[in-house]
């Protein structure tokens, strides 16, 4: 109505409050329902009176997509309940569920005008902490959709094929977002290869939910200063990665794709993971930029290579016989800068890099090093489907790089 309510005093403990929101026209009402829980006052000294603390209001988040795609239907407040609370170091946790019946009907009508993605835009404050409820009634409704949620912290964006696994679960969806504290996050990076050189920009976000499935994450590049000369931009841009502290202590970084707003400005660093933690945004040093790094994970045919992903057409394995590491000979090789040659009446490959030459003859027990013979205890196949493996120790440390082995995550670090 354009009149500004009367103040609200607040009692201690849980205060539910009805707001009644009336547009421009007059005509439309909306109603919300918010639940602030007040602390008691100290028991210390002073006995002064406490004013409520009004919850810090939400800024318009930023399109950090690019342009919302005209197949996307946007889900807001009209389909979300939020309540408000009061922590008792006196943070405020603002927490937003999905109103089920209200959404599956824009659902229906989503579908008939040929929409294939959901959005829900979530108006919280960057300074709380924001959770948001997605029940497992409306994820089965949403089977063959893609799902986004859009927060000010991060934009999560679930592929179809995860809300189809989510709903044949019977599971909702429950996300916690946070702000992360940059100087702890920093001396994670510091104890880390990457470290070197290497500084946080901006502040982190902290993601935690039990969601694991490949998911697309988008974190605004908003604080960020950008030089104004073109090619120093650019090449502040090629700088930037993604560092990541997981759950269970792994760090590693991820590269990323710059997005730009339509103007041609960067608004957003785009990249996918298959669990969450923490995440920052990192300029790295050019000594890492350099450096190759080649991340691979026994049974996983996705390959982190100097920070993106990759996908191979053959996953590592382990020879159950010798207990050794096999991978495709192929990829290895070539991203080690090598060229990689098939004899096929010897049957055997030939690796050049350089002035190191290497033979492999398949199903042999031996190679050959720069006219060198040397004994193998796992010789090079041939494997399904119909690629090249081989002993990775032997031909990468014959490549002149480096072998880590972590044998917790069955992931191999590879660096030259």
């Amino acid at each position: 109505s354009g009149q500004a309510s009367e103040a609200i005093a607040l009692k201690v403990g849980a205060n539910t409050i009805t707001v009644e929101v009336t547009a421009e026209d007059g005509v439309t009402i909306k109603t919300y329902t918010i639940t602030i829980n007040r602390a008691a006052p100290s028991s210390g000294g002073g006995g002064g009176y406490t004013p409520p603390i009004s919850p810090p209001q939400p800024a318009p988040i930023p399109d950090v997509t690019g342009g919302v795609s005209t197949d996307t239907v946007t889900l807001g407040t009209e389909v979300l309940e939020k309540q408000a609370t009061i922590t008792d170091s006196g943070g405020m946790v603002e927490i937003f569920t999905l109103q089920t019946i209200a959404a599956q009907q824009q659902l229906v009508a989503a579908r008939l005008e040929g929409k294939t993605t959901m959005e829900i835009k979530i108006e919280s404050n960057p300074m709380t902490t924001t959770i948001i409820n997605i029940p497992e009634d409306f994820l089965k409704s949403s089977v063959d959709m893609k799902v986004t949620v859009a927060t000010q912290q991060a934009t999560l964006e679930l592929p179809a094929t995860l809300v189809a696994i989510l709903a044949e679960a019977g599971e909702g969806l429950s996300l916690r977002m946070e702000r992360g504290d940059a100087e702890i996050v920093q001396k994670g990076l510091d104890e880390t290869r990457y470290g070197e050189g290497s500084a946080i920009l901006g502040n982190p976000t902290m993601v935690n939910t039990t969601l694991k499935g490949e998911t697309t994450v988008i974190l605004p590049l908003e604080g960020i200063a950008f030089p104004e000369d073109a090619q120093q931009r650019e090449d502040f841009l090629d700088s930037l990665a993604v560092f990541v502290i997981h759950s269970d202590g792994e760090k590693k970084v991820i590269g990323g794709e710059i997005i730009f707003d339509a103007d041609g400005n960067p608004v957003s660093i785009k990249f996918s993971v298959d669990r969450f933690s923490t995440f920052a945004i990192i300029k790295q040093s050019e000594a890492l930029k350099q450096r190759n790094i080649i991340s691979l994970t026994i049974g996983d045919r996705t390959a982190i290579i100097n920070g993106r992903s990759y996908k191979l057409d053959a996953a590592p394995l382990i020879d159950p016989k010798t207990n050794r590491t096999l991978v495709p000979l192929r990829f290895v090789s070539e991203m080690l800068g090598a060229k990689v040659e098939w004899l096929k009446e010897s049957r055997q490959v030939r690796i050049t890099q350089q002035e190191t030459e290497i033979i492999l003859t398949i199903g042999s027990h031996t190679a050959v090093v720069n006219n060198n013979i040397i004994a193998l205890d796992c010789p090079a196949e041939i494997l399904p489907p119909g690629r090249t493996f081989v002993p990775l120790r032997f031909v990468s440390q014959a490549l002149g790089a480096n072998i880590e082995w972590d044998e917790s995550t069955q992931t191999i670090t590879i660096s030259q």
